[in-house]
């Protein structure tokens, strides 16, 4: 699902800040277009803790105007979710699911960033706790076990803002500005 912002040309609104003429709002919404993409993919960079999600985010903000329109948006499947957060689970339906039948929920600093099948298969063991949680544990050499996921049908994900919309009214006062300086 994607995010979007979009600036529409409104005669009483640009004539009110500045006299801003009908020629001068293609460029002016060229210039905000392009101050505002670049602050939308800064602040989803920001995110980024080392993989490549958030580049990914970032990299699927895409802008367009024409003369009276401005938008500027993020296609990536998971850019809205990320914004306003919200419920997961499995199996996914959208966009990039792997069909699994549970969401692997990291519990250890050794399983964050990573998969279930990238430990090796003769040293995972899967129980099931005594509220009744599936738990995936890693079988250490000493035959103890150490838990690294916790295996659930459904999470609620925070909300992680990302997508700056009260910015985008400065980017358009600074579009404005700059416009009418030139």
């Amino acid at each position: 699902m994607g995010i979007e912002v979009r600036i529409k040309y409104d005669e009483n609104y640009f004539q009110n800040i500045h006299a801003v003429t009908k020629e001068q709002v293609p460029k002016t919404l060229r210039l905000f277009s392009a101050l505002f993409e670049r602050r939308v993919k800064a602040e989803a960079r920001k995110k980024t803790k080392g993989g490549n999600f958030w580049r990914s985010i970032a990299n699927s903000v895409i802008s367009e105007t024409n003369a009276n329109t401005a938008i500027i948006g993020a296609t990536h499947v998971a850019a809205s979710h990320k914004h306003a957060g919200g419920i997961i689970s499995a199996p996914g339906k959208g966009a990039g699911s792997r069909g699994a039948k549970y969401l692997s929920i990291p519990i250890n600093e050794e399983s964050k960033g990573k998969n279930i099948g990238d430990f090796p298969k003769k040293d995972i063991l899967f129980l099931t706790s005594r509220k009744g949680n599936k738990i995936v544990f890693k079988k250490l050499k000493d035959g103890k076990i150490k838990p690294l996921y916790v295996l659930k049908k459904s999470v609620r994900q925070k909300a992680e803002t990302w997508f700056p919309f009260p910015e985008s009214l400065t980017d358009l006062k600074t579009a404005i500005n700059e416009t009418i300086k030139v």
